[in-house]
């Protein structure tokens, strides 16, 4: 299994945004990945990936969301709050 981070930016569209973190592990992300595009286009309104309702209009962004943690490390090493 390898480790792998989530990053969605969740927003009420006006005034609130703020990144949500969540880590987790898979055998095979592409797959992953497949799997939960197939998953919220065959569903009514989007569905549920990693405990966060993903949106049907959210599904072309899916893939920018998935790092490695070298890769998620060396993209945000440098925000600081």
């Amino acid at each position: 299994m390898k480790k792998y981070i989530f990053k969605y930016y969740d927003t009420d569209g006006y005034t609130y945004g703020s990144d949500i973190i969540i880590p987790f592990e898979c055998d095979d992300i592409l797959k992953f990945i497949l799997d939960a595009k197939e998953k919220i286009e065959t569903s009514k309104n989007g569905d549920e990936i990693l405990g966060l309702h993903i949106g049907k209009d959210e599904i072309d962004k899916i893939e920018s969301w998935f790092f490695t943690l070298d890769e998620w490390f060396e993209k945000d090493k440098y925000n600081k709050i």
